[in-house]
């Protein structure tokens, strides 16, 4: 197969990286090791942590920054050649579907450590070291992919939990109803029935649910206004984000941050 590495190497931040690159003819694969960092791409912006990996395509600039001011570390590799159109595909991977938690982190990791062994090494490796390595990361990734349907040990994935994953990892901007459709591969009506049937919601109110969530999780964790969490999850305005907060919580999202940290501090001095 004509595919090998170009580069490979890790790299360890500061907690202040922002950098822009252009990913030439090659496809940058990226662990994350510790930290997280901000993607953001043609395609869209993405949130990748720890024991996630993001594929960069070729022909593309890449924009990234470290998560909150800290430091992140990764391990990467570059491949190029005439079957780099192809690995993607091997991967699971698709221009709009760009990250994977991988289910065998620790082993994963490990591959890509030896990846990189290997192409600093003085012995020059044959192409079948790195080969074996790229396809045993590839099969964890389709493992995890949109069109996955099972997991080792796990029920079959349904249409709406697969939903929920697609809004929960990866993309920083929540998608439309019609965008989400798109990305499972179905059209806007299956996925309204599959939500009714299983929720007894539509998909809007199943998005606002999940918008709502990562509110929670933003006001509970960062600083940001409220303003600011509201651009964020997605929501047209700071008002609209408070009336659906408080039609859902009984309190104001300033109200409900006060709480939980207040929470948070009795727990800690017990």
């Amino acid at each position: 197969m004509g595919l090998w590495p170009r580069s490979a190497g890790q790299h360890l931040g500061q907690g202040k990286l922002v950098n822009r690159r252009m990913v030439a003819s090659g496809m940058v694969l990226s662990l994350i090791v510790d930290g997280a960092t901000f993607e953001r791409l043609a395609v869209g912006e993405f949130l990748v942590r720890a024991g996630q990996m993001v594929c960069l395509w070729p022909g593309e600039w890449h924009d990234v920054t470290e998560y909150e001011g800290k430091p992140f570390r990764t391990i990467h590799f570059e491949v190029v050649g005439p079957a780099v159109p192809a690995i993607a595909t091997a991967f699971g991977l698709t221009p709009l579907d760009r990250v994977r938690t991988l289910p065998k982190y620790q082993a994963a990791k490990v591959l890509f450590q030896d990846i990189v062994t290997g192409f600093h090494s003085e012995e020059r490796l044959p192409p079948a070291h790195f080969l074996e390595r790229f396809f045993a990361i590839a099969g964890q990734c389709v493992q995890d992919g949109p069109g996955r349907t099972t997991a080792p040990g796990r029920e079959t994935e349904t249409l709406v939990a697969r939903a929920q994953r697609v809004c929960r990892t990866g993309l920083l901007v929540f998608p439309t109803v019609p965008g989400l459709a798109a990305k499972l591969g179905v059209c806007q009506n299956t996925l309204l029935n599959a939500c009714r049937r299983e929720l007894g919601i539509s998909t809007v109110e199943l998005l606002v649910r999940l918008k709502l969530e990562k509110a929670r999780e933003l006001l509970r964790t960062t600083d940001h206004t409220v303003a600011r969490i509201a651009g964020a999850c997605g929501f047209r305005s700071a008002s609209q984000f408070a009336t659906c907060f408080r039609r859902v919580e009984g309190v104001t999202p300033s109200r409900w941050r006060q709480a939980s940290r207040a929470a948070a501090v009795q727990v800690a001095e017990r």
